[in-house]
């Protein structure tokens, strides 16, 4: 566990330079305080530099192995609230989360790339999450999408999820329509809350990925949260290569839209894990008082949430695209 200071809420980073121009890397775990492949690994590799196996040849490279205390502390998703919704700077701190969120930001800022560590709920292999095409509009804009895209495939999952903000803000339109239509004060959501450290990351002028390991206590998470940090360090060549690391031809799949669930009486038709095959018109989910959710179109489930709350995403399906 991991101690944390309630009243003077603070960030442990671990930083190497070279004092060579390079491109300077940051690598974080415990975002969600429940998620501790990151932090392991990180604990793992960062040991390395410290005793000279591992050396910098150019740039920087950051560790933070625990980004939420309080949440890892206390073995939770959250300490206060959801570090990874709503991610900016907040000139008045409220929660816990707010105060590490406000450190987190120029330490983004100093950096070019981001490797941030997670894992998930429910079962499932591991997968990166990328960011959109390079692009300008108003939701996501973006200019790194080529590096960020060779980035992720030098990670070592062989799945890769896009979309992200884009699926969310439909997400967030649902479940407004949805309070609207039960009679329920609307949420006070907007897709501006799906912004996280990646997409914090991408405003800020870098690239980054997310590293979603496979379920919270799956064991071999350790292997490829450690596997994707040599990867990250190879592939931007920060050191002398310590393996070859050939890059893979990832599956990928972009997220489209979101199930949200009505009351906690709605289910699944069977226990999904993610990136479950879906074929068009197969039932998935049933809505009490509603009937059958079927698939739009052949393609995967991606995180089913079967303790989902009301009016809240409860699954994703995502569609097959064209592979990096």
């Amino acid at each position: 566990m991991s101690a944390y200071n309630e009243k003077n809420p603070s960030l442990r980073a671990i930083t190497y330079r070279s004092g060579r121009p390079g491109p300077k890397l940051l690598i974080t775990g415990a975002v969600h305080g429940d998620e501790i492949a990151g932090p392991a690994a990180i604990r793992a590799i960062e040991p390395l530099f410290a005793d000279g196996a591992l050396a910098l040849t150019r740039g920087q490279v950051t560790f933070v192995p625990v980004v939420n205390s309080k949440a890892y502390a206390k073995g939770t998703r959250m300490g206060d609230r959801n570090f990874n919704r709503d991610l900016r700077f907040k000139t008045v701190a409220a929660e816990y989360e707010d105060h590490i969120a406000n450190a987190l930001f120029p330490l983004l800022a100093e950096h070019d790339v981001l490797l941030d560590l997670h894992s998930f709920a429910d079962p499932g292999k591991a997968f990166v999450f990328v960011g959109p095409e390079d692009n300008n509009g108003d939701l996501e804009p973006f200019s790194h999408a080529a590096a960020e895209r060779a980035f992720a495939k030098s990670l070592g999952a062989d799945t890769v999820l896009m979309g992200w903000l884009s699926a969310y803000e439909k997400a967030v339109i649902a479940v407004k329509e949805l309070a609207a239509k039960k009679g329920e004060a609307e949420p006070l959501i907007n897709p501006m809350i799906g912004v996280g450290t990646t997409e914090l990351m991408r405003r800020l002028g870098g690239y980054a990925v997310t590293l979603e390991c496979g379920q919270h206590q799956d064991p071999h998470n350790l292997a490829v949260a450690k596997r994707a940090i040599l990867g990250a360090l190879n592939h931007l060549a920060l050191v002398e290569p310590g393996e070859s690391f050939t890059p893979v031809s990832p599956a990928t799949y972009r997220l489209t839209e979101a199930i949200i669930r009505h009351s906690s009486a709605d289910r699944f038709v069977k226990p999904w894990q993610h990136f479950d095959a879906i074929r068009q018109g197969e039932p998935v989910a049933i809505i009490e008082g509603e009937g059958e959710v079927k698939a739009p179109y052949d393609g995967v489930i991606v995180f089913p949430y079967t303790d989902a709350k009301p009016l809240t995403e409860w699954l994703y399906f995502a569609k097959t695209e064209p592979s990096l």
